[in-house]
């Protein structure tokens, strides 16, 4: 008797989740069309060299702007001091950044709040309040690196998940349609790049951007979503036909190259030769 009813409460339980689970929305926050002017490699090492820093007193002075004043002077008078001395506290974590690496920092600082947030449990609007406050702080700081732009922001709503309630996995919204630059620059790979040992100075530079749009891209996905993003570049380019074996190989190649070239967080993608 006593295991039945145990066997009935199991079989409740799992039915309430599988309810909440094909009933959660998600919202996601991609930060697209990053202006970076910095080269590749630059980006690389900055990206690395940013990723294990701590900017407490950064990310503490943007959620502080997320508060409104208190209506009462002395009160509000006490909030402006403390977000100065907020403000004078990340200046200092900054400016101990090394001038390269200081848009990097700035732009770190803005995706750990976003997630500190839930990424989408908050509006738009609140969101480019966040971008809007965090790229002043170069002015503000009076950092050496004068302009840091962090891109355009886009959020999307999206039901029925493919990953059960509370889950970090990637959603398939978070990906499709959001490798563009990635699938063009693959694209180039297989049929643009020149086959002669010499290269001109123009097909460098344009191959160079076209590797640096596909990493803007990756970076600013969640480290969950850039493997998949890459698997979704295979498929796509699988889906387009035409293509050869030789030609997948050099695709599967390339991909499996981008976590390294464009410092991304996940640190190595693997993806199967069944996908082609």
């Amino acid at each position: 008797m006593a295991m039945a009813k145990l066997i009935l409460l199991a079989i409740a339980f799992a039915s309430v989740v599988a309810f909440v689970s094909a009933h959660t929305t998600i919202i996601t926050t991609t930060i697209i069309d990053d202006d970076d002017q910095n080269p590749i490699s630059q980006q690389q090492e900055c990206r690395q060299r940013v990723q294990e820093r701590e900017f407490n007193q950064c990310e503490s002075y943007l959620l502080e702007g997320q508060t409104s004043f208190d209506d009462n002077k002395h009160k509000k008078k006490h909030q402006e001091q403390e977000q100065e001395q907020g403000l004078q506290q990340c200046c200092n974590e900054l400016q101990n950044v090394d001038k390269e690496c200081q848009c990097e920092a700035v732009k770190k600082v803005f995706r750990d709040v976003q997630h500190q947030r839930g990424g989408g449990d908050y509006g738009s609007q609140e969101i480019q309040q966040l971008k809007h406050k965090a790229q002043n702080l170069p002015n503000q700081c009076k950092l050496k690196t004068k302009r840091c732009q962090i891109g355009t922001i886009i959020t999307t709503t999206a039901g029925n998940p493919f990953w059960p309630l509370g889950s970090k996995q990637c959603t398939k919204s978070e990906v499709q349609g959001r490798v563009n630059q990635c699938r063009r620059y693959v694209e180039k790979e297989i049929f643009g790049r020149p086959r002669t040992l010499v290269m001109s100075i123009n097909k460098r530079e344009q191959e160079q951007q076209g590797l640096q749009e596909c990493c803007n891209e990756l970076q600013n996905m969640r480290k969950e979503c850039q493997c998949e993003a890459m698997k979704e570049v295979m498929r796509q380019t699988k889906q387009q036909g035409g293509k050869q074996d030789e030609q997948m190989q050099v695709v599967r190649h390339v991909l499996q190259n981008l976590p390294n070239q464009c410092g991304l967080d996940v640190q190595q993608c693997h993806i199967p030769n069944e996908m082609f």
